[in-house]
């Protein structure tokens, strides 16, 4: 029985003891599937974005376009090469392709793929750090990604590792 379900169950046991009247069925699945009702009122849906910012943190930050995905979904509906080298017939590296692509792109000697930003810090001041080099952020960059984390916290990670 789901965590609510049993939340539920045991409001409605409790208040029976306390009061003397024991709830029907049909009032506890009520109860139960107003939660879920409110649930699913909250699940990731559709907004529109009137805020003027593309890559909105809070609004799933870069949406992709239908064509895109429908070009994409075979791969990502089924089973893919994502760690499987082709070529060899051996495992590979997850980041080695879209490393590829930006070397490709930018003439640079490498390139990586982060997910997010704070992961890209993470991996650059890493990076300084082992080579000796300093870091100096600004008091504007002083903040806190996704309520989760500040960034001379990333910083000071990164030093360590």
């Amino acid at each position: 029985m789901p965590a609510e379900a049993k939340r539920i169950a045991a409001e409605n046991k409790k208040s029976a003891i306390e009061n003397g009247i024991v709830p029907s069925k049909e009032t506890i699945v009520r109860a139960i599937i107003s939660q879920f009702e409110e649930y699913k009122r909250d699940s990731i849906q559709p907004v529109i974005n009137g805020a003027g910012v593309i890559l909105h943190t809070n609004l799933g930050r870069a949406p992709i376009s239908s064509a895109d995905f429908q070009s994409l979904s075979e791969a990502i509906t089924g089973y893919s090469n994502l760690e499987f080298d082709l070529k060899t017939g051996k495992r590979s590296n997850r980041s080695r392709l879209p490393g590829l692509m930006l070397v490709a792109l930018t003439g640079a000697e490498g390139g990586m793929a982060v997910n997010n930003n704070a992961a890209a810090v993470f991996l650059i001041v890493a990076a300084m750090s082992k080579a000796g080099q300093e870091v100096v952020i600004s008091r504007g960059q002083l903040i806190q990604i996704g309520g989760g984390f500040r960034i001379p916290e990333i910083i000071e990670r990164s030093e360590q590792s």
